[in-house]
């Protein structure tokens, strides 16, 4: 593993640390264009490209200014790759490019685009968007201080469950399960919760072939 920037905790080794250079193109499904990341080759990804991507997200989404703002930290967060499936302890200010899944213990301040399931423990500022399932365990601020909202922005092709949120924003084309938490915004989510608000947006769809719902 080689890093440029803060420091990074990784419970396996397959991690790489790059900055290269690459195009960023605007897509009428930014979650896919989001996820074509997942397939780029490592030398041309750069972070330039991927932030476009993530404003495309962002803007097709219409996600108010304020809450936009708590994922400024994109903009100047490491890069990190992982080819295959991996566990990491604790990861923080970085843009991790997960080509076939992770599971992670502390997220703070991390973007993960992923091409399989991912699962975080405590998340705090997490932005995911996934392929597969999304789990998290707590949108969680109180170890880093409460100096920024814990809450996080997930999207993905499959599910999400929460089972403690803050104040998250959800996209889950096969629906949301929330046990606890809130005030929650779903996008085009169908979901299930004990949580008296939720702010529920329609917007059109960010992955090809979605199904109505």
């Amino acid at each position: 593993m080689r890093s440029r920037h803060s420091p990074l905790f990784f419970a396996l080794p397959a991690l790489l640390i790059h900055l290269a250079a690459a195009p960023a193109a605007a897509a009428q499904f930014p979650g896919d264009d989001v996820l074509g990341i997942t397939e780029t080759s490592w030398k041309i990804i750069t972070r330039e490209a991927i932030r476009k991507r993530l404003d495309g997200l962002l803007d097709h989404l219409g996600v108010e200014k304020e809450k936009r703002a708590r994922f400024e930290y994109a903009r100047t967060a490491q890069l990190a790759e992982a080819a295959r499936f991996v566990n990491i302890g604790e990861i923080t200010n970085t843009i991790l490019i997960a080509r076939k899944g992770v599971e992670i213990g502390y997220a703070r301040n991390t973007v993960v685009i992923s091409q399989g399931p991912v699962k975080i423990a405590f998340a705090s500022g997490a932005l995911v968007i996934a392929a597969g399932s999304i789990n998290i365990s707590h949108e969680n601020d109180e170890m880093w201080g409460k100096t920024l909202p814990a809450g996080g922005l997930y999207a993905t092709k499959e599910k999400v469950h929460i089972s403690f949120a803050q104040s998250a924003i959800i996209y889950a084309v096969q629906g949301a399960g929330i046990s606890h938490g809130g005030p929650l915004t779903v996008y085009n989510t169908d979901i299930k919760h004990n949580i008296a608000t939720i702010n529920r947006e329609r917007r059109n769809p960010i992955f090809r072939n979605e199904p109505p719902r």
